[in-house]
């Protein structure tokens, strides 16, 4: 994985850079991940929250407990609404980038998969594929 890198939101009004490569990449399928993102899963780069800064703007955030008990936050864009980063109580010292917020996306590979019981059946990569394949014959 690439590292430094760096990303933003939308609009251009927050700036983040991340000095170290990622621990992971991921997929998240749970409904949260599902509501927040407004699709199928969230896809994230676990790093170290040392390692990561906003380098213009503010984020603003919101908070909700998960089914856990944790406190999640979410970090967003207040003048465009993008979603940059997501943060829980369980696990301060690092946080999750939301990959679409990268500047560049073509390195990243999610390793694996989580919460997959929520997994929506029309998320399959496959299915896509043979549904995109067959309407150009």
């Amino acid at each position: 994985m690439t590292h430094p890198f760096s990303g933003g939101c939308l609009c251009g009004d927050v700036r983040y850079e991340c000095k170290s490569a990622p621990a992971f990449a991921y997929y998240c399928h749970c409904t949260d991940c599902q509501k927040a993102s407004g699709t199928a899963f969230h896809t994230g780069l676990l790093v170290s929250r040392d390692d990561f800064t906003v380098t213009s703007g503010e984020a603003k955030t919101w908070s909700r407990p998960s089914d856990a008990g944790n406190t999640v936050t979410h970090a967003f864009c207040g003048n465009c609404g993008a979603q940059l980063y997501v943060y829980s109580s369980a696990g301060p010292e690092r946080l999750s980038i939301k990959a679409g917020s990268l500047d560049d996306t073509s390195w990243i590979k999610p390793e694996l998969q989580i919460w997959t019981q929520s997994e929506v059946p029309w998320s399959k990569t496959d299915q896509a594929k043979e549904h995109f394949s067959q309407g150009r014959k």
